[in-house]
């Protein structure tokens, strides 16, 4: 028995067995920037904060970042290997539900260069490929501490 916590082992053993180029989508029961931290060690994936390295630079005018601008940006992280994307929710939440629908269908039907990981808190009820998934929503998570939300 694996001395992680059910939850790790849940993501380690579906990531590792998922097929290279795959784009999945990690189901999270709330905002949790350190547990996507702690996946993207467990996992070897680099971890991308889209929010701080796309987003920010553009100030108020972030919203105008396009969806094929998210799509180019992964591809780029893709490139260099596995990696989880952290706040794409943060640019889909300002795109009509249409377009913010059919662009989370073509990232988990995408080939992409390695495994993306995109953890999704808010727009879960809108996934249409349930294999592409990463359930975690039914398990437990320690309390985040502040000293741990003050680091991220």
């Amino acid at each position: 028995m694996s001395s992680d916590p059910q939850w790790q082992t849940a993501v380690t053993s579906t990531f590792g067995k998922s097929a290279p180029g795959k784009g999945m989508l990690l189901l999270m029961p709330e905002y949790r920037p350190d547990i996507c931290r702690t996946i993207a060690d467990r996992t070897g994936a680099a971890f991308f904060d889209f929010r701080r390295e796309v987003m920010q630079e553009r100030k108020t005018l972030a919203h105008q970042v396009t969806l094929e601008e998210l799509t180019e940006t992964l591809y780029e992280e893709a490139d260099k290997g596995d990696v989880l994307v952290f706040n794409v929710e943060s640019l889909l939440a300002v795109k009509p539900d249409e377009k913010r629908q059919a662009w989370l269908t073509d990232f988990t039907t995408r080939k992409w260069n390695n495994r993306i990981l995109l953890p999704l808190a808010i727009f879960q009820q809108e996934i249409l490929a349930p294999e592409s998934t990463i359930d975690l929503q039914d398990y437990y998570f320690h309390e985040q501490t502040l000293i741990s939300r003050l680091a991220m």
